[in-house]
Order: C-alpha cells, then sequence, then structure tokens
C-alpha cells in the first residue's frame, strides 16, 4: 500500500510539473494591456500578433518567444521589452532554426518611438524606411 501512495505521489508531482511548463500559444489583436511573463513561457506565436494603438505590451526578462513559420509581431501600439544581462528576451523560430523561417517584428507609423540599448547590446537593427521594421538575430 505504501509503494502505491509513493507511486502516486509522484506521478502527480510530475503531472503538476508537465502542465505548468506548457507553452501558451498567442495569435490575433492584443487590444489591451498586456505582460507576457516569465511565468507563462515559451510563448508560441501561432497566428499573426498584433498589438494595437494606445496599447501596450510588455514582455518581461528571461521570456522566450517562439514564432511558428512565417508568423509576426506588428506594433501599432508599444512593445515594451528589456532583458538584462541575465535573463534575455529571446525572439526565435518553434520550427526550422534558419535565418528567414519566422516573420519579422514590424513597427508602424502609429507606433512609438524605439529605444535601443545605449551600450550596443542589441539584439535587432533599425532599418531605414518610412515604417521602422525590425529584424531579430536568431538566438
Amino acid at each position: 500500500m505504501k509503494k502505491f501512495y509513493l507511486f502516486t505521489s509522484l506521478f502527480i508531482l510530475c503531472l503538476a510539473s508537465c502542465l505548468s511548463a506548457q507553452a501558451k500559444d498567442v495569435g490575433g489583436i492584443i487590444d489591451e494591456d498586456t505582460v507576457w511573463t516569465k511565468a507563462e513561457i515559451p510563448f508560441i506565436v501561432k497566428s499573426h500578433v498584433t498589438v494595437i494603438e494606445d496599447v501596450t505590451l510588455t514582455i518581461e526578462p528571461g521570456v522566450t518567444v517562439k514564432f511558428d513559420k512565417d508568423k509576426s509581431l506588428l506594433i501599432d501600439g508599444t512593445l515594451v521589452a528589456q532583458g538584462t544581462s541575465t535573463e534575455k528576451i529571446i525572439f526565435t523560430s518553434n520550427g526550422e532554426q534558419k535565418a528567414g523561417y519566422w516573420g519579422f517584428i514590424f513597427f508602424s507609423g502609429a507606433s512609438k518611438d524605439i529605444t535601443f540599448d545605449p551600450n550596443g547590446n542589441d539584439w535587432f537593427t533599425k532599418k531605414t524606411s518610412p515604417h521602422r521594421r525590425v529584424s531579430c538575430i536568431f538566438l
């Protein structure tokens, strides 16, 4: 009987840890201020994500965002994503680990200005165009 309780307890602990570590699928329009927290990682972008004007998406340090093929993050509002030296924010592929697998992060003319790390630790590069388009480096 003791073995049964031990086995049951271990099974429940394993099940609880597996469920808490599941990814969170995201996609569609973000129409209210939203925070992607480290506790919910990784975030899997299943369809394009659009942050509308006057809305903020905050991505906490330590968060990983994985994009399905050709999916993108479109910013008409505000994106706040500031990692630390020990807890970086990673934007990467949810499939093949090759350049061009996922789409891009796009800042429209309606979005807030882009702020870069003054120490040169940028994980993206700013391209000149009428709109602000940002390409991420795969980590």
